[in-house]
């Protein structure tokens, strides 16, 4: 199935119109912005020399969570490509896997929702930004994509392919663990292997196994994670809780909020847990210029877009419902998931969960437009105008970070982690 099926000139506008828009916008960023391999992605890149110089610890740790991803780029090492070779590699796949969700929308909703989600995913700037950079994000969002791809495609399953990227996901970030589960969830469900009771309980204590090992046995990295938490952090490098706090050693979660709770209290503990998860669904800095603000600000219209098909409910189909089901506990377990840790000094957390908030508002579009269409009776063969709208709409967000740019307020001298000098 290739993208232009239909050669009406209203089709052949749109996909003409969005890729114009996207190069526009990717050009803007990277005379911006250029390439970064700095930070996170210098980490990345020094463990994958490490594992092809045989010298990689293959220990078990909090690290191991991000082994696929380093095996990926030591395969661009082996060969010794340019560093913006990975980017541009990695961009390729995100691409694909665009693709092959755009096509897994059409087949469980319809056409005009997958339009409208693709034009979000190629001309949002916050998202678009971090294929110029080697930090895991983008790998993780387009394994993230092919998975759901493949377990909503309503067809016939590929379980050994299934198995392959459930394997890269869970060891490529993390919170692969909520997507993976899910996609699980939603097969065994779907498929009747055993009774909901069953499942139901499964779930449960699957997912009590797991708070136990993460809060009692899992070790943390002291600089990345137990200083952070001590500290107080709610997003990264910048402490809200006086220092010192717990000396160099071994910790587990557990360690951590233990030390806090004696120090400072309960009710400090649920503040910090609570703050965390607002500062999820925040994605605005006090360091990035003012324009940059408004760019991810205009984001959060999002959240109460997406919300929309929740109303609209019985007009879908089961699986659909339990499509925007799945979405939806991601989303929140995303959230909590930065309640139990720490917001990032970036909106890296976030912009992980907004391909599948991106969903929501596509939905949300597509019943409007075809609440526009039966009031007015307007002629169905006008109605890809309302696709192409709302391209040129979200396109104006992406051409004013690309052209009009502030200069970065300075950061906090509390900070631990400094952002990228160019944001």
């Amino acid at each position: 199935m290739i993208i232009f099926n239909k050669t009406t000139p209203f089709n052949q506008l749109f996909w003409v119109t969005l890729i114009l828009l996207h190069i526009i916008m990717m050009c803007g960023l990277y005379c911006q912005f250029g390439f970064n391999y700095a930070n996170e992605g210098a980490k990345y890149i020094l463990n994958a020399t490490e594992i092809l110089n045989g010298t990689h610890n293959w220990h078990f740790n909090y690290n191991s969570f991000y082994s696929t991803y380093e095996l990926y780029l030591a395969g661009f090492l082996f060969f010794k490509t340019p560093l913006y070779i990975i980017c541009i590699g990695t961009y390729t796949l995100s691409i694909w896997s665009y693709y092959r969700f755009y096509n897994m929308l059409q087949t469980i909703v319809n056409k005009s929702v997958a339009k409208v989600w693709v034009s979000f995913m190629l001309l949002s700037p916050m998202l678009q930004y971090w294929h110029f950079n080697l930090f895991s994000e983008s790998f993780f969002i387009a394994f993230g994509l092919l998975f759901f791809s493949l377990v909503f495609s309503g067809g016939k399953l590929q379980y050994t392919l299934l198995f392959f990227l459930s394997i890269i996901l869970l060891f490529a970030r993390p919170n692969a663990l909520f997507i993976v589960g899910a996609g699980w969830s939603f097969i065994i469900y779907q498929k009747k292997w055993f009774s909901n009771r069953t499942i139901c309980v499964s779930i449960l204590l699957l997912g009590l196994l797991l708070v136990n090992a993460v809060l009692f046995l899992l070790p943390l990295p002291y600089k990345d994670f137990t200083i952070q938490l001590a500290g107080g952090a709610i997003y990264c490098g910048f402490p809200t809780l006086p220092y010192p706090t717990l000396p160099e050693g071994k910790y587990t979660l557990w360690n951590v909020y233990h030390y806090i709770y004696n120090t400072y209290g309960l009710q400090t503990v649920i503040e910090l847990f609570l703050k965390k998860i607002a500062s999820f669904f925040i994605i605005s800095r006090p360091y990035y210029s003012s324009w940059h603000n408004t760019i991810n600000n205009l984001h959060t219209i999002s959240y109460i877009v997406c919300v929309i098909p929740f109303f609209k409910w019985k007009t879908y189909s089961k699986e659909v419902n339990y499509f925007i089901i799945t979405l939806t506990a991601i989303v929140l377990l995303n959230a909590v998931m930065v309640g139990v840790i720490y917001n990032e000094w970036s909106e890296r957390h976030t912009i992980q969960v907004f391909p599948f908030i991106f969903v929501g508002v596509a939905m949300a579009f597509d019943g409007i437009r075809k609440n526009y269409s039966a009031r007015f009776k307007v002629n169905t063969k006008v109605v890809p105008l309302s696709n192409l709208l709302s391209t040129l709409i979200v396109s104006l967000c992406a051409s004013i970070i690309c052209f009009t740019i502030d200069s970065p307020k300075p950061v906090p001298p509390c900070s631990l982690l400094l952002p990228l000098s160019t944001r």
